[in-house]
């Protein structure tokens, strides 16, 4: 019976359906962008070698960070500490028709810093700084810069330059600037809390950023002393430290009781991890609740013409009735007539599905200037969406079914049909 009423309203039928697919589309469509970014992010801070940050609050910055990166870095437990410095500069090219930006400058050790980037972090450059030390900071400020620059692909585009070109950086727009020779161009992609947190960022070495932006001397009583600041120091622990369940909790722990004024400011990989679900809950619950509202009025379409159904075959349910069929075997009919209408729905909706994810990634990554590779569709997600879709449409079915079984056997055969 349930077959034949879906053929005989093949409208009704393809529009239900349609209304569960499109709600399954928007549903699966959002759970694979939000899915899609915690997963990269997430891989990349388990794949990256810095085992341990030491980060200063509202990008303050300390002093002294080499000496302090050199003491921590002595430790048997800790294979290496480098530190880093972020800041904001302004970078102009000569390039017609081009303005001057201020993307986020992150000041390294070249050598170490490339060292503790996962494998992917590191294919994302297309040329690095041409030897792995600072000699700048190396001969206390005396020496010459190099010069050298590497810059995102955001930031590239932007002022119209490629390797080899020069850009001038200033500490604000408009300021003595000094000309850098693009060393490097890092298609970088969308994740905040990854070491590379800013898809237009300019990477310099550590001394020559100090010296740009003011932070490599500063005033004392004694005159003017070299102050070496740097906004976090990024370690990476021996393999038998970071092998230890608690290596890198024991050594977080260490560093607080040495260096008291780094309390609170020390996180391990797994406090990254929580602090990245924390941060993102409430993002995932936007976008999970943008689907189930898209899921419940289809599914409420469903139940509607569910109820449409049953009004117009009321007559026939009263036959059924009276020639024996029993209430269970009506509610056991019309339930499975709407999961199934649900189950074609639902299961058209899965090309959409995808094609919708796609575009929307598309859509974040070029408003952002990255690559769209943060889409998580998966057999699992789709498998997981498409068991809610089914439950939730027999939830909303529940009533017509009962409905269609409530009616008096003698009142159902007099209705008109």
């Amino acid at each position: 019976m349930w077959t034949k009423e879906l053929r005989r309203h093949k409208g009704r039928t393809a529009a239900t359906a349609a209304a569960v697919g499109t709600a399954m589309a928007l549903l699966v469509s959002m759970l694979a962008i939000s899915d899609g970014i915690i997963g990269t992010v997430e891989s990349q801070i388990r794949d990256s070698g810095a085992d341990l940050l030491i980060g200063a609050p509202y990008d303050t910055s300390f002093d002294g960070a080499r000496a302090l990166a050199g003491q921590i870095g002595a430790w048997g437990e800790v294979d290496f500490a480098t530190p880093a410095l972020q800041a904001l500069v302004s970078v102009s090219s000569e390039r017609p028709g081009t303005a001057a930006i201020t993307p986020a400058a992150l000041g390294v050790v070249p050598g170490p810093f490339f060292d503790i980037l996962p494998a992917a972090d590191q294919a994302l450059f297309d040329g690095w700084f041409t030897d792995r030390g600072d000699p700048y900071f190396d001969s206390g400020y005396a020496s010459e810069h190099t010069h050298e620059v590497v810059l995102s692909k955001e930031v590239a585009r932007s002022l119209g330059v490629a390797r080899n070109d020069t850009v001038q950086v200033s500490r604000t727009a408009g300021g003595p600037a000094l000309d850098f020779t693009v060393v490097g161009v890092a298609d970088t992609e969308l994740a905040p809390e990854r070491v590379i947190q800013d898809v237009k960022v300019a990477f310099f070495r550590l001394g020559e950023l100090q010296a740009v932006v003011g932070e490599a001397f500063a005033e004392g009583s004694n005159g003017t002393q070299v102050a070496d600041r740097a906004s976090r120091i990024y370690l990476s622990l021996e393999p038998s430290a970071r092998l230890d369940p608690e290596g890198a909790g024991a050594v977080k722990a260490k560093i607080e009781a040495a260096y008291p004024d780094f309390a609170g400011m020390v996180s391990t990989r797994a406090d990254r991890l929580v602090r990245l679900q924390d941060e993102y809950a409430v993002a995932r619950l936007f976008y999970t609740a943008i689907g189930f509202v898209s899921l419940v009025i289809g599914l409420l379409f469903v139940a509607c013409i569910v109820m449409i159904s049953v009004s117009e075959r009321t007559r026939d349910i009263g036959a059924l009735r009276a020639i024996g069929v029993s209430r269970r075997s009506i509610f056991t009919m019309v339930l499975f007539e709407a999961v199934v209408l649900v189950s074609l729905g639902a299961a058209a909706g899965v090309i959409p599905a995808y094609l919708g994810a796609r575009a929307l990634g598309n859509f974040v990554a070029a408003s952002q200037g990255v690559a769209s590779t943060f889409v998580d569709f998966g057999v699992p997600l789709i498998a997981l969406s498409f068991a809610e879709v089914v439950l939730f449409g027999a939830a909303v079915s529940l009533y017509p079914a009962w409905r269609a079984t409530a009616i008096p056997v003698v009142e159902a055969l007099q209705t008109r049909g």
